[in-house]
């Protein structure tokens, strides 16, 4: 009886998590099909820097540029441009071994 109860704990555990992990990615779908900003986007200074500075480079960087050239720590400029592409605001992609960001959407900042 317990093992069935465990069993409907984690089917149900698990159900919430892919509803949730599919409402997501549909929001940050939505906006990057749409070419549109949820009206709460709020974006945080590191951010913002990082928006400007990669259309100063004409839309694409290395992280590790971004951080040495901002004076922004790694792992800060790691998270915001993660935090970027959940918004449909850049793409990041592999060269070399190295995470280039890449300006896909403007937010007009």
């Amino acid at each position: 009886m317990i093992i069935i109860l465990i069993a409907v704990i984690i089917i149900a555990a698990f159900t919430l998590y892919a509803m949730r992990t599919r409402q997501k990615r549909r929001g940050s779908e939505k906006g990057a099909l749409t070419g549109e900003f949820p009206s709460t986007l709020s974006l945080n200074d590191y951010e913002m820097a990082i928006i400007r500075y990669l259309r100063s480079r004409g839309g694409s960087a290395f992280e590790v540029d971004i951080s040495r050239d901002l004076g922004i720590p790694r792992t800060t400029v790691w998270r915001s441009v993660r935090r970027l592409e959940e918004l449909g605001i850049v793409r990041i992609t592999k060269v070399e071994g190295r995470n280039m960001a890449m300006l896909i959407r403007d937010p007009g900042i």
